[in-house]
């Protein structure tokens, strides 16, 4: 048991493990951490069980619609301020991105990126989410780490887009 104790404080940095950002595996919805550290929703035709899960894994005992009140939405997309004062946007339409990729530090785009989007620091687009499936990204000062859920489970032949 001495052991035990010893190990217990041993683990990783829960803090550490904390992503800032989650993105739907379709690219249509995402959750940014907001200031006050919860999860804010942002999307248009939500698939209501991921953000529940998302929140669920968050410990965040609050419902999907109640979550959604921290972001401003219209029907070309969604836009929140993440914890560290980044400004995401989720473009849901064409006309959202010329806006949004002068703007925001994050952009997550529901359709395809078809011209420069320079501004920010990190671009994710339907193909991405496509190729690479579901995202967590973690803010830093150096940058953003991304991961993905094709990073994650690697190419195999029973994985889709595994090019079997």
């Amino acid at each position: 048991m001495a052991v035990a104790l010893a190990l217990a404080g041993t683990g990783p940095d829960p803090a550490r493990l904390r992503r800032d950002l989650f993105i739907a595996r379709d690219g249509g919805s995402a959750a940014v951490r907001s200031v006050d550290g919860t999860l804010v929703i942002l999307g248009g035709h939500l698939d209501n069980y991921t953000a529940a899960q998302w929140l669920l894994r968050d410990g965040d005992r609050r419902d999907v619609e109640t979550a959604r009140m921290g972001a401003h939405c219209d029907e070309l997309g969604c836009v929140a301020n993440a914890s560290d004062g980044r400004l995401v946007a989720l473009s849901l339409r064409a006309g959202a991105l010329v806006e949004d990729c002068t703007r925001a530090r994050i952009v997550v785009s529901a359709i395809p990126v078809r011209r420069a989007c320079r501004g920010p620091e990190l671009v994710l687009d339907r193909f991405d989410a496509a190729r690479d499936g579901a995202a967590a990204v973690t803010f830093g000062r150096d940058g953003v780490t991304v991961e993905t859920v094709a990073a994650e489970r690697g190419k195999r032949p029973w994985s889709a887009g595994s090019g079997r």
